[in-house]
């Protein structure tokens, strides 16, 4: 069995076979319009005798699962006075909500006093689109991303 697919994205298109294991690991992912995250190499053709060069798959991802696996930690940066008991109940919710992987750090800071205060949870949670809509509604933070 094999499966011979035709990658397209924004810039540019790739044919891509699968044999073997390959086939079967990887087949299931090859559905139109389903988004998925391709990491692999060239390598010389291993089954014919030139000097082609052909595209091996190392891993195949849904793009729904890539936050969650290539996020390693997100940091809340807050002013001082927005932080409440409501952001608090909030933060401590969602971490009991969505445990996961992802390391979750606050940076509160006072503009007045010129200081800056770093606490990092014991728990962790998942980086999700759950996740990302709550910090985006809160207009009052910003937050960043360390990816692995």
């Amino acid at each position: 069995m094999y499966l011979r697919a035709t990658i397209i994205d924004y810039s540019d298109q790739l044919e891509v076979t699968l044999f073997g294991q390959d086939y079967v690991k990887y087949a299931g992912f090859f559905v139109v319009g389903q988004r998925i995250l391709i990491t692999g190499g060239f390598q010389k053709n291993s089954w014919a005798q030139t000097d082609r060069y052909e595209y091996k798959v190392g891993s195949i991802i849904l793009m729904e699962e890539v936050k969650a696996s290539f996020c390693k930690r997100i940091m809340l940066h807050i002013p001082a006075e927005s932080v409440d008991d409501i952001f608090m109940k909030e933060i401590f919710e969602f971490c009991r909500a969505y445990p996961g992987n992802t390391e979750l750090g606050i940076t509160v800071y006072d503009k007045i006093n010129n200081e800056t205060f770093k606490f990092k949870s014991a728990r962790k949670i998942v980086f999700n689109d759950a996740l990302l809509e709550i910090i985006q509604a809160l207009d009052y933070l910003t937050y960043s991303i360390t990816t692995v």
